[in-house]
């Protein structure tokens, strides 16, 4: 409990140093589990809220560009929990790119699968210390 009340002096030098202020009602001290920007923030770890992960899930690829527009974007958000993220989103990357025709193949589904279950896995970073 000193370590927090300690960091959270640190915070307010920094914030009075700047001239910038919270408001009481919107701060919530000694949590041990946050969600901050889609994050899920808990014991000195990292992982994707929940919500997120379950629109990951149940998301389906029918027909347009919007839809890999849409899922791209969400998973692209979470990047850093999918170790290759780039090439494993490559393909479906490509769908985007002014000129090239739609055409979604089994390949294309192939890979969106393969990304969705990559994002199912819910992997937890490590907060640096």
């Amino acid at each position: 409990m000193e370590e927090h009340e300690h960091h959270l002096r640190l915070v307010f030098e920094k914030l009075r140093e700047h001239q910038l202020y919270v408001k009481r009602e919107k701060c919530a001290f000694v949590q041990q589990r946050i969600k901050f920007l889609g994050h899920v923030i808990e014991a000195g770890k990292v992982g994707m809220e929940e919500e997120k992960v379950k629109a990951t899930k149940e998301g389906k690829i029918t027909s347009s560009v919007t839809e890999v527009r849409s899922f791209l974007g969400l998973t692209n958000y979470y990047r850093r929990f999918v170790e290759g993220f780039s090439k494993r989103a490559e393909l479906l990357t490509e769908l985007l790119k002014e000129g090239n025709k739609w055409s979604w193949t089994s390949r294309c589904q192939e890979a969106f699968d393969n990304l969705k279950n990559d994002m199912m896995e819910e992997p937890v970073l490590g907060i640096a210390a």
